[in-house]
């Protein structure tokens, strides 16, 4: 847009937008000029105000450079295609246009090797005001990696391009095994039974099938698990083992793929009991007529136990043991101890006890 700021009694207006020397509008203030495209061009354009009057015609001149604006071109769409998703589409983006019109092309390179063989692959379009999105179907091509490539320029020769990488093939399986319950460390013999399972969660097989689980010990094959997704193991005495699994994936085109996970286990011997000390009080004094139930404590520290279930048994000479006897995963015994004669002798009669 342009703003005529001449003085005086003006009665006609001529503007020379590409120095041609040719009148390009009579408007006072013309808008939309589209200065490097419908007149003008890139680089410097002296633009000419000619105003005419009772006085004669005065000019003015300014020079404007107009300059190419950048475009921006970019795609979007998965990177990773499993051969079972069928059509994936692939969006172009270009910026910056500022209303300017776009061809592009749209190129897809790799090894194509399904019949017809279509690859290199060729789109175009436009002059449009956006790019089409593009479509591919990768079992059209077979496993592969692929490049797609999108080339944009519009009319004043703004230009820009982007690639983008596909791979279409099955991800790499991933084996892992659970354990339920966690393997414990330090790991004693026990009755407890656990279970170890393919954990197909995270195994990566994008709709695949399992052909076969098999399960081993050392290297010895566990037929009766074969194909069960869970193997259970117990150990009551100290060893050590590998679990194993391995496992096979039908990919549906006639291939295979598999993997495999081993956990290491050691069952260790239980440590030995250690009977350390016993605490409390060692001269104690004896139940008497002013205090019939006078008792004390006596802690036994044990050592070695590794979690285990400890049965305490107490004996005592001189003295009777008025807690629970024997006690389970209670160190502590209650003692109430005789008098040191058995029985405290008759008082005089002349005292008043």
């Amino acid at each position: 847009s342009f703003t005529d700021t001449s003085t005086g009694t003006i009665t006609a207006w001529s503007w020379d937008f590409d120095g041609d020397g040719v009148e390009d509008s009579s408007e006072r203030n013309p808008a939309n000029i589209a200065l490097g495209q419908t007149v003008g061009a890139l680089g410097g354009n002296t633009i000419r105000l000619t105003v005419t009057g009772p006085g004669g015609s005065s000019y003015a001149e300014m020079l404007i450079v107009v300059a190419r604006r950048a475009i921006t071109c970019a795609i979007s769409g998965p990177a990773l295609v499993v051969p079972n998703v069928g059509v994936q589409t692939y969006t172009g983006a270009v910026s910056d246009l500022q209303g300017r019109a776009v061809s592009y092309t749209w190129r897809v390179t790799g090894t194509d090797s399904v019949p017809p063989n279509t690859l290199p692959l060729e789109v175009t379009g436009g002059p449009a005001a956006a790019v089409s999105s593009l479509p591919l179907d990768f079992a059209a091509f077979g496993p592969g990696t692929f490049v797609i490539t999108l080339d944009a320029q519009t009319a004043d020769g703004a230009s820009c391009s982007a690639t983008q990488t596909v791979t279409h093939n099955w991800r790499p399986l991933v084996c892992q095994m659970l354990t339920n319950p966690a393997l414990p460390s330090p790991h004693y013999p026990s009755t407890t039974s656990y279970n170890f399972t393919v954990d197909t969660a995270n195994l990566n097989l994008d709709g695949r099938a399992i052909s076969s689980i098999r399960w081993a010990v050392n290297g010895t094959a566990q037929p009766a698990a074969d194909d069960q997704p869970t193997f259970a193991r117990q150990w009551l005495s100290p060893t050590t083992e590998t679990i194993r699994y391995d496992i096979e994936v039908n990919n549906g085109d006639g291939t295979t793929s598999s993997c495999y996970e081993e956990v290491p286990v050691t069952v260790q011997s239980w440590p030995a009991l250690t009977c350390d000390n016993l605490t409390g009080t060692f001269s104690p004094q004896p139940v008497t007529p002013d205090n019939p139930t006078r008792t004390y404590t006596y802690t036994a520290a044990v050592g070695g136990a590794a979690g285990r279930t400890v049965t305490y048994t107490w004996t005592v000479a001189g003295g009777t043991i008025t807690s629970t006897n024997p006690r389970v995963n209670n160190p502590n015994a209650t003692v109430q101890w005789n008098a040191a004669a058995g029985s405290f002798p008759p008082a005089p009669t002349d005292e008043s006890i």
